[in-house]
C-alpha cells in the first residue's frame, strides 16, 4: 500500500515537472483547503504562486465548458491560466490563480454571528444565477430518477449481504421509512425543477478575499437539483463549537438564494439530501464490499437521522 502511494506520488510530481510554466525551483506542496477528489497542489517562487489541480483522464471539454459558465455569469472564482492533457499519463493538469484570501470555515472563528450570515447572502445571491441557464429538465429528471432507483437497490443488497457476511449488528435504520420518505420528499425538488449548480457548497469550497467570495472545486459542476448543492452539510459540526456560526452561514446562502424566508418546503429539500448522501456512501461500500465502513456509515447515519432537529427549529418528518 505504501509503495503504491510512493508511485502515485511520484507520478504527480512528474506531471507538474512537464509543466512549462512550473520551472525549476518552484517550491511545491500538497493543497487540502477544497474537497475535490482531484489532486492540489500550491507551486510558489519567490512571490510567483499557483494552484494546480491534477485530474484522472482527459478533462479538457469539461473544465472549459464549467469556466465558460462562471465567467459568463460573471461569478467570481479562480482564473484559468494554463490547462493540458497528457496521454501517457492519462491525465489533465490545470494551473489556476493562486487566491490569497480564507475559506467560510477559517472565517467562522474570526466573524460574528452577522458578518457571517452576510457573508453567507452573498454566497446564496451568486448560486441563484444559475437558474437562469435551461437545460433539458425531463432528460435531467429522468436520468435521476434511473440513479434513484439504482441506489436504493443497492441498499437493500448491501443491507441483505452485511446480514449473510457481517460480524456484528448493524446500528438500527428503518430502511423501508427511509426509501419511503425519500421517495416522498424527491416531489419538492421536482417541484423546483432542475438547475446547474456548484455540485459540493461545502464550507471549505468558498474563498474570502478583500470582502468578495471565490467559488474553488467548481469542476464538478452540473445541471441537477439545487439542493443537491448541500448534500455535504449532513456531515457538518453537529457537535461542534462553532454550529451557530456554521448556521449563519448556511442561513445567509439559503436567504440568498431563495430571496426570501426559508419554508419547510426547502427544508424537505434538504433532508432529501442527507438521505440520498447516505444512499451513495453506501454504493461506494456496494464496491469495495469494506464491511467495517458499511458499519461505520450505519453508525454516523443512524445518529444523524435520530437527531431532533437538523437545521435550526425545523424537524424531520420521520421524527415527528
Amino acid at each position: 500500500m505504501q509503495t503504491n502511494i510512493l508511485k502515485k506520488e511520484t507520478e504527480n510530481i512528474q506531471i507538474l515537472k512537464r509543466i512549462d510554466l512550473i520551472k525549476e525551483g518552484f517550491l511545491i506542496e500538497q493543497d487540502f483547503r477544497g474537497c475535490s477528489s482531484a489532486l492540489r497542489y500550491i507551486c510558489q517562487k519567490q512571490n510567483q504562486k499557483y494552484f494546480v489541480k491534477i485530474y484522472k483522464m482527459n478533462r479538457i471539454e469539461d473544465i472549459e465548458y464549467i469556466d465558460s459558465i462562471y465567467k459568463e455569469l460573471k461569478i467570481p472564482t479562480a482564473n484559468v491560466i494554463e490547462k493540458g492533457y497528457l496521454k501517457e499519463f492519462d491525465k489533465t493538469y490545470v494551473i489556476y490563480e493562486f487566491i490569497e484570501g480564507k475559506t467560510l470555515l477559517e472565517l467562522t472563528k474570526e466573524k460574528t454571528i452577522k458578518e457571517l450570515e452576510k457573508i453567507g447572502k452573498r454566497v446564496g445571491k451568486y448560486l441563484a444565477k444559475f437558474k437562469i441557464l435551461k437545460c433539458e429538465e425531463e432528460k435531467v429528471a429522468a436520468l435521476f430518477e434511473q440513479e434513484i432507483k439504482k441506489l436504493i437497490e443497492i441498499l437493500y443488497y448491501m443491507r441483505d449481504y452485511y446480514n449473510k457476511n457481517g460480524t456484528q449488528k448493524l446500528e438500527f435504520i428503518d430502511i423501508d421509512r427511509l426509501c419511503s420518505v425519500f421517495n416522498n420528499y424527491k416531489k419538492y425538488l421536482y417541484n423546483i425543477g432542475s438547475t446547474f449548480i456548484h455540485k459540493d457548497i461545502n464550507l471549505k469550497n468558498i474563498i474570502v478575499k478583500d470582502e468578495e467570495v471565490y467559488f474553488i472545486d467548481m469542476d464538478g459542476g452540473k445541471f441537477s437539483f439545487r439542493a443537491l448543492d448541500f448534500r455535504g452539510i449532513c456531515w457538518w459540526t453537529w457537535d461542534g463549537e462553532k454550529k451557530l456560526e456554521e448556521q449563519a452561514i448556511y442561513r445567509g446562502i439559503f436567504k440568498g438564494l431563495l430571496g426570501k424566508t426559508i419554508s419547510d418546503d426547502f427544508h424537505k429539500e434538504l433532508a432529501f439530501t442527507i438521505i440520498y448522501e447516505f444512499l451513495l456512501k453506501i454504493e461506494e461500500v456496494s464496491v469495495s464490499k469494506d464491511l467495517g465502513r458499511m458499519e461505520y456509515i450505519f453508525s454516523k447515519f443512524s445518529d444523524i437521522f435520530n437527531r431532533t432537529n437538523y437545521f435550526e427549529n425545523y424537524k424531520f418528518d420521520w421524527i415527528n
